[in-house]
């Protein structure tokens, strides 16, 4: 397998997909939300306020990966950091 040169100056794959998982849940359980308090009628409104702390469950659990997956996999370098580091 070729390795680029700029492939160590990125986020995991796995870091990339918790990331992006967790903004899609949470953009998810705010609109079904908003949903469910403006326009649904009551049989579906419980199955929305239902749904809705579904995703909010799944979104904390990721976030919890997520944290965890910080201590695991190194975070990339700033781009013109260490420069700026060994001027102060």
């Amino acid at each position: 397998m070729i390795r680029h040169e700029h492939e160590s100056s990125r986020f995991s794959n796995r870091s990339i997909i918790l990331h992006w998982g967790i903004a899609v849940t949470l953009m998810a359980a705010m609109m079904i939300q908003y949903d469910a308090v403006y326009f649904a009628q009551e049989p579906l409104k419980t199955v929305l306020f239902m749904l809705h702390r579904s995703l909010g469950a799944m979104a904390f659990f990721l976030s919890f990966f997520f944290i965890l997956l910080k201590f695991i996999d190194k975070r990339p370098p700033v781009i013109g950091m260490s420069r700026a580091v060994g001027r102060v």
